[in-house]
């Protein structure tokens, strides 16, 4: 009390009934005085407990929220980066096995720039093929788009995957994938950058190195066909429109929408089929 209350003090009293004057007589008082523990400063200890508390809770309460949204975030980051690594081992065992991957349409839509003319490489008897480019990683690809009212095309259509699909030689070409989504049916081909054997025919030179290699790359294509596969093929359409040049000028055989398998080794005969 020293501290606050000074040793000479006046003590006043008063009293009110309102409007009405009215006298008072103080007959006793009694002062009772207990000690009050003060800080340093003057503050009482619980004004000091109750700052420290306001202080200190709200740092308690911000590092733990602090802490939570970060063990948060990288859990969250750990999964993702485990997920996307999962995903890239895939692509990876894709690539390296050189697989065929079903693709969307959008994906295929965005590679062709919604099919534009300006990426239209030829048409066919069931569908057009347009230049692709997709990305992760960066490919160019062939994207045969099968017509929507073709009953044909749906058989070529199965025909291809049954076929080519599971066929792996340096002189076929390669199917990368497919679609099918609604009434949209679309095969995705490795890129051929010189087209197909028939633009030469009449109209471009060929020497005759070149012309020697074409003509044993496409022997060595029908041979392992015909006795080499585990099932033999028959491609009833070999013709030039369908033999396909890389950019080093090495024959690809492709489009094997007419071929047939030949389930045993006894002799096997069918109707005319392909190009007259």
């Amino acid at each position: 009390m020293s501290r606050t209350v000074p040793n000479a003090v006046y003590v006043g009293f008063t009293a009110s009934t309102g409007m009405l004057p009215e006298s008072h007589q103080l007959l006793d008082w009694v002062f009772v005085s207990f000690p009050i523990e003060f800080g340093e400063n003057g503050q009482s200890k619980e004004d000091g407990i109750r700052i420290i508390l306001a202080i200190v809770v709200p740092i308690l309460v911000l590092m733990v929220v602090v802490v939570v949204t970060y063990l948060f975030i990288r859990r969250t980051l750990k999964r993702k980066k485990k997920k996307m690594k999962k995903e890239d081992i895939e692509n990876r065992a894709r690539s390296a096995a050189n697989v065929p991957i079903l693709f969307s349409y959008k994906q295929l839509q965005k590679a062709t720039h919604n099919f534009s003319k300006e990426n239209l490489l030829g048409k066919g008897g069931y569908g057009t093929v347009y230049k692709g480019t997709l990305q992760h990683p960066t490919t160019i690809v062939a994207v045969k788009k099968i017509s929507a009212t073709s009953h044909q095309g749906e058989r070529e259509y199965l025909a291809e995957i049954c076929t080519i699909g599971r066929l792996r030689h340096k002189n076929l070409v390669q199917l990368r994938g497919w679609c099918h989504e609604r009434e949209h049916l679309l095969l995705v081909y490795e890129y051929m950058a010189n087209g197909s054997l028939d633009l030469f025919i009449g109209k471009g030179f060929l020497d005759w190195k070149t012309r020697y290699k074409i003509l044993t790359g496409l022997a060595s294509a029908l041979l392992y066909l015909h006795e080499e596969c585990d099932k033999p093929i028959v491609h009833r359409d070999v013709k030039p429109n369908n033999v396909m040049l890389d950019s080093e000028y090495n024959a690809r055989l492709g489009d094997f929408g007419l071929a047939r398998l030949i389930q045993n080794d006894a002799c096997v005969t069918t109707m005319m089929a392909g190009t007259p």
